[in-house]
């Protein structure tokens, strides 16, 4: 058996109306881990629909925030060195 754990995550920000506006935006993000006895290994995408959402950086040529990085993969290994 190797045991696997799936994830799904929602992030919701309400519209901005200071030096920085921007609209209600939804980012989702999803796992996957896979737990052995000693190690483990996971991946990660962050801003799955690639939505990009401004940051908190101001751009004065669009009157806005500035776009964050979109869509990420993280992915690695996890070793338990100790119990």
């Amino acid at each position: 058996d190797l045991p696997l754990r799936f994830g799904v995550e929602g992030h919701l920000s309400g519209p901005r109306q200071a030096s920085i506006r921007s609209a209600a935006t939804t980012l989702f993000d999803a796992s996957i881990r896979a737990d052995f006895t000693d190690a483990g290994l996971f991946l990660r995408v962050d801003d799955l629909f690639d939505r990009r959402p401004p940051s908190g950086l101001y751009e004065i040529a669009t009157d806005a925030g500035v776009p964050t990085a979109g869509r990420r993969l993280r992915f690695g290994v996890v070793w338990h060195l100790l119990d």
